[in-house]
């Protein structure tokens, strides 16, 4: 038998050193040293120690690591300031430089891990014998030059050095002394030499050093003497300017004016300074200042700008909001008893650009919209107002006046710390069992976005998981493998251990590796019900959330996300590359495989049912041409990426089947029947593409979550997109639809609230928007131009607000609805508004029609029509019974109608007319003929009465 021993060489102290029972700081390396029992030097020497560990038996053992300090007090002594100083805070050794005179100690502490020691050496004893003379200079060691006369601005500050020296070896070093200063009010000098003093040889507060601080105008001198000796030395005249005013500029270095006023739209930007002026010499610095927002000199208006600091010599200005404010600067001079303070002119913010608004989850324009949310009494949570214009997209988070459905179950509170107070964000808080809603309204606007339904529960919250889809389905995010640049959605869904699954929780969303997997929120961070995942580049990550309840903080993690690389594969319809066709390429390809297409056309209908990445070498070169038949590309796979080529000429453009997190972006889909149909897809990403010449351009059929946005939809002879029992709660907005013969129409047969339509821009289709029965979808701040009808709703109860209609021939008109119709800004030809049943609500509309006839409503029942500006048109109500009827600048025709609540302005009249029908008959009950007297004709008459509003003699009431 051979037994083969191999050898380590083993540290000493793993091979059994004894344990270190004490240490001594000694004067010499690797035990050969003593306790430094005393020293005495002279000034500018310097000396070596080291932190020896001893076993109580065994003797020395190794010199330690320690932390060194210079003793302040030992046994209720004081010692010295500045007599000594150390080179490192840490370390086996340390370096000891002579400061200045006097008697003091040095400290080593040495921690085990369990166990602490210490030790000092004996008094160390500094002399200045050997310092003839001292010179105070500019620079430590004696370089730079002596301070002569020197002029200062107000609030300067400059560092002095008392450089020792000996009449015959030259300069010894930097010396303690004592600092004094002529003038103090005009002029300021201090040090602090400190009793640790880790790194000191280059300065801060362990380097014999004084500071000086120039504090208001006159002149001063500064001494340096030397502690233990009779010599001093005196700087020359230091000259300190004093600041009589500031003044806020738009520039820096004196180049700037003062603002005395702006203009901004809403999301502009503008930097202010600080500037100092002397009222003989004129500009002196940009100095530091206290900068706040004022509404008034006298009052805080950060709702209109928000500064980024509120101190320094400048200061970003942000418009957050509606209306006019002013920015103060506070100037604090010596000892802080006198202020030199300055107010910006007049700051005007306009929302003009402001086209749309969202109340989102996450600040930045982050997050996503806040739909239907469950609660517990007593949770929090927090929402924001992002503002959007209709060209350049997201513009802020903008000061809003926020308001609750129902306070007693939840409220609302804005920046300002009252319920419903104005601001870009707002808070939460969920008061008691019930739901409601909340409405964000940027304040100088009429706009408005609403959340989901917000439910209180009574049912608490035990636990939390991270699953892939919303409503307590999908899986469990466990272990995961990705490709980069692919996306995924995940929930945070919260359970009752009796009840089960209670609803998607608000919660904050973390990465473990940003770079790998990107939490798509502000900073890195997200907060909402949901989270999108960006996966960035190959790496590993996990992402967290946690929920804050009313039991206290919930959290849960996914599995280990694995992002891998892509392999490459290449497509050249021409040859030179690894396929000639890209169905070839897609059959050869492996999960996480990129498909590369040079330009060229493809004669083909590419079917992929794998999770690859298709994109083409230019978005006009790369043409996937379906021959006029079947589907040009069929995605049947999760987290496939399309982008940047054109597919056309077939039956169906592109059709995402089943799908989950799918990517299509910067890709034409023309010359189609359908151009793009989502069938049962889950939070899809549809953006940048332009998608024209058929009969349908986009078609969502079951969707939930999907996010279509900026695409350009047109030339569609039946409608630019549908779509029926699909819930977009990640929006279908910020779209340019026209051309079309109905620019939008949803049409379900089962609704899936919510359905946002929202902040979309259509223009010439003959319909602008088409609703049939569905009560689900919201119509909120979108643009409206040209065509025959810009709303139409049919059997629909939806809420339309907010929208801008203009160059219609009819405005909106609605069958058998009772929808809100409220905030509309409608300029039509024919018709402002137009409609037959239901109980609608028609309110704070702006209505003009070149017609002069503002609405024509009929047989309805129990409408709330109330403060539409309708500029003088009439409306024409026939056959109806209306709840509420309040009028601005309207002449009303009821016609066979009645109203339960009136009222009218000074500009505004009521006529009443009454169908009267009347049979004349002879005594033996034969019709008669001829004219009636009276008013009416023969068969049936119309009688009417003018109510008008009261002149100002008569009361409001009559």
């Amino acid at each position: 038998m051979i037994a083969v021993a191999s050898t380590l060489q083993v540290a000493e102290r793993v091979q059994g050193a004894p344990a270190i029972d004490y240490i001594t700081i000694v004067d010499a390396p690797g035990g050969a040293g003593s306790w430094v029992s005393s020293r005495d030097y002279l000034f500018g020497d310097t000396d070596t120690f080291w932190a020896a560990g001893y076993n109580n038996t065994a003797g020395f053992v190794s010199d330690v690591s320690a932390y060194w300090y210079v003793y302040l007090n030992d046994n209720s002594t004081l010692w010295d300031h500045g007599v000594v100083r150390t080179n490192v805070s840490e370390g086996p050794s340390v370096q000891v430089f002579t400061s200045g005179y006097g008697v003091t100690k040095v400290r080593a502490y040495f921690w085990t891990g369990s166990r602490s020691f210490q030790n000092a050496t004996g008094p160390l004893s500094v002399s200045v014998a050997n310092v003839d003379s001292v010179v105070v200079r500019t620079d430590l060691r004696g370089a730079g030059t002596w301070v002569g006369d020197t002029t200062y601005t107000e609030g300067d500050a400059d560092v002095f050095y008392a450089a020792a020296y000996n009449t015959v070896t030259g300069f010894l070093g930097d010396i303690t002394s004592n600092w004094t200063s002529t003038d103090p009010s005009v002029g300021a000098v201090w040090s602090s030499p400190d009793g640790q003093c880790g790194n000191g040889t280059t300065g801060g507060i362990c380097y014999p050093l004084a500071n000086f601080d120039a504090l208001a105008g006159g002149y001063t001198y500064v001494t340096a003497a030397p502690v233990g000796t009779a010599l001093s030395n005196t700087t020359g005249k230091l000259t300190v300017i004093g600041i009589d005013t500031i003044r806020i500029v738009d520039a820096p270095g004196g180049a700037g004016s003062w603002v005395s006023g702006r203009d901004y739209l809403f999301g502009d930007t503008d930097t202010f300074w600080a500037a100092a002026y002397n009222d003989t010499i004129g500009w002196l610095a940009d100095v530091e200042a206290y900068w706040n927002p004022s509404s008034d000199p006298g009052g805080q208006g950060g709702t209109v700008v928000t500064l980024n600091t509120s101190f320094g010599s400048s200061v970003s200005v942000s418009t957050v909001g509606y209306g006019v404010a002013f920015v103060r600067a506070a100037f604090y001079h010596s000892g802080r008893t006198n202020v030199s303070v300055n107010y910006t002119g007049p700051l005007h913010v306009s929302v003009a650009n402001v086209d749309s608004v969202v109340v989102r989850t996450d600040r930045g324009g982050l997050g996503t919209w806040v739909g239907p949310t469950w609660y517990e009494v007593g949770d929090y949570d927090v929402f924001y107002a992002a503002a959007y214009n209709d060209t350049t997209g997201y513009l802020g988070d903008i000061t809003s006046n926020w308001t609750s459905s129902n306070r007693a179950v939840g409220s609302i509170t804005g920046v300002g710390g009252t319920p419903g107070g104005a601001g870009p964000r707002a808070y939460f808080h969920a008061l008691s069992l019930g739901f409601t809603y909340v409405n964000a309204t940027p304040v100088g606007t009429t706009l408005t976005n609403t959340t989901g339904k917000l439910t209180v529960s009574g049912i608490g919250i035990d636990y939390v998981q991270i699953r892939d889809a919303p409503l307590g389905g999908g899986s469990v995010v466990g272990d995961r493998t990705y490709y980069e640049r692919e996306q995924d959605t995940f929930y945070a869904a919260s359970y009752n251990f009796t009840l089960g699954y209670r609803g998607d929780a608000p919660a904050d969303w973390t990465s473990s590796d940003g770079a790998v997997c990107e939490v798509h929120g502000w900073g890195g961070l997200a907060h909402g019900s949901s989270a999108q995942i960006l996966l960035r580049k190959p790496g590993t990550c996990t992402i967290s959330m946690t929920a804050s309840t009313a039991s206290g903080a919930m959290t849960n993690t996914t599995g280990t996300l694995t992002v891998n690389a892509r392999t490459l594969v290449t497509v050249d319809d021409s040859g030179g590359a690894d396929f000639t066709k890209i169905q070839d390429a897609v059959d050869f390809a492996l999960d996480g495989y990129m498909v590369f297409v040079y330009d060229g056309t493809y004669d083909e209908h590419v079917v992929v049912r794998k999770e690859l990445e298709i994109v083409g070498q230019t978005r006009t070169g790369v043409i996937i041409d379906g021959g006029g038949t079947g589907t040009a590309l069929y995605l049947g796979a999760n987290r496939i990426v399309v982008h940047n080529l054109t597919i056309q000429n077939a039956e169906v453009g592109v059709f995402q089947d089943r799908t989950n997190n799918t990517r299509l972006y910067t890709t034409t889909i023309q010359d189609y029947g359908t151009g793009l149909y989502h069938n049962y897809t889950l939070n899809a990403w549809v953006a940048y593409n332009l998608i024209t010449r058929g009969e349908i351009g986009v078609v969502a059929y079951k969707a939930y979550d999907d996010a279509i946005r900026y695409n350009e939809i047109s030339y569609n002879t039946a409608y630019g997109a549908k779509g029926y029992n699909a819930r977009l709660r990640n929006c279908f907005n910020w779209n340019y639809l026209h051309h079309n013969k109905v620019g939008y129409w949803y049409d379900p047969t089962t609704d899936l609230p919510p359905y946002e339509f929202d902040g979309n821009v259509l223009a010439d289709n003959d319909i602008g928007v088409k609703v049939s029965d569905s009560s689900a979808i919201y119509l909120t701040n979108n643009t409206i131009t040209g065509g025959s009808v810009g709303v139409q709703l049919l059997n629909s109860s939806s809420e339309v607000r907010s929208n801008a209609i203009s160059g219609v021939g009819v405005g909106v008109e609605f069958r058998a609805s009772s929808s809100n119709l409220t905030g509309n800004t409608i300029a039509a030809t024919d018709v402002g508004i137009t409609g037959t049943g239901g109980a609608p609500r028609i309110e704070g509309n702006d209505i003009t029609a070149a017609s002069g006839e503002a609405m024509d409503l009929a047989d309805l029942d129990g409408a709330v029509i109330r403060s539409n500006d309708v500029h003088g048109g009439t409306i024409r109500i026939t056959d109806s019974r209306i709840a509420v009827l309040s009028l601005v600048n309207s002449v009303v025709i009821l016609q066979d109608s009645t109203v339960a609540s009136l009222v009218l302005d000074a500009n505004s009249r009521v006529e009443v007319r009454w169908t009267v029908r009347v049979r004349a008959v002879d005594a033996a009950g034969g019709a008669l003929g001829g004219p009636l007297s009276g008013c009416g004709t023969r068969a049936a008459t119309s009688c009417s009465s003018e109510r008008r509003a009261p002149t100002a003699s008569r009361r409001r009431s009559s």
